[in-house]
């Protein structure tokens, strides 16, 4: 009898918790679509870390919100009292989701840069922005509908300041960081493809994997005998590979197998 009558009072609390439930769920909704149809779209949701950040954000702000609300509500409140909880409750679940995704926004990938012999993900937060101006005009603002294709002027032993892009390196200032070292990736096509490894050679590597493989590679719309590969090393993962058009050197899939 009691907990029948507990369960009674507290009922529209309940009712009321649902409600803000159903609504905190469709902001998270509109909130993935915002950040994994633009920001991170496949794979780099897996290469950035994205997925993971997101569903604790998420988790957070989707629980905490209705939770409050199912301890707070009570319509034996003065209404005044009431709404100025709620109202609360809503200011303290728009903060964290504000927070959340501004998080991801600046953890998002805006580069997807060709280094060397690989490709590198880099992210808005990795970069060293002091000498932005110096990079070509088209690579000085990033955008929010995923990571722009670009290369990286690695120094070479012979050049003149190898020995500083070495120092530099150890201090965390890898080449692709900084902006000065940009260069439009349609400059380095030749040096994509003298490093771009053919199709078989994966096969090879992963011979129990073939089939999946063969199911990603035509899926990209190029005939195998055109498609190479190159390793992606991802902020969270190096567990991915680049497919790429051998006649455009334009990346027209991604796969997920260790290409180093």
């Amino acid at each position: 009898m009691v907990l029948r009558m507990n369960l009674s009072h507290r009922r529209p609390a309940l009712r009321a918790s649902g409600w803000h439930l159903l609504v905190s769920a469709g902001i998270a909704s509109l909130a993935a679509w915002l950040v994994f149809g633009l920001w991170y779209p496949a794979p780099y949701s897996d290469l950035s870390g994205g997925r993971d950040l997101f569903l604790i954000v998420m988790a957070v702000d989707v629980i905490c919100g209705p939770l409050l609300t199912l301890v707070l509500f009570n319509p034996r409140k003065p209404r005044r009292e009431l709404v100025t909880d709620l109202c609360l409750v809503a200011l303290i679940q728009l903060t964290a989701l504000a927070y959340g995704v501004n998080t991801m926004a600046l953890a998002r990938p805006v580069f997807l840069a060709f280094e060397k012999d690989r490709f590198r993900v880099l992210a808005s937060v990795d970069l060293f922005l002091e000498k932005l101006n110096q990079a070509p005009v088209a690579l000085q603002s990033f955008g929010y509908t995923g990571p722009k294709l670009i290369a990286v002027n690695v120094a070479k032993p012979e050049d003149p300041d190898y020995m500083q892009e070495l120092d530099r390196a150890l201090e965390g200032r890898d080449s692709s960081t900084r902006p000065e070292r940009w260069v439009l990736y349609e400059t380095q096509r030749d040096q994509v493809l003298a490093k771009a490894q053919p199709l078989p050679v994966l096969a090879q590597k992963y011979p129990e994997r073939q089939a999946e493989l063969a199911r990603l590679s035509a899926a990209t719309g190029v005939p195998d005998a055109d498609l190479v590969w190159l390793p992606i090393r991802g902020r969270e993962t190096m567990a991915w590979v680049a497919l790429l058009n051998k006649k455009t050197t334009e990346v027209v899939g991604f796969a997920p197998f260790d290409g180093f």
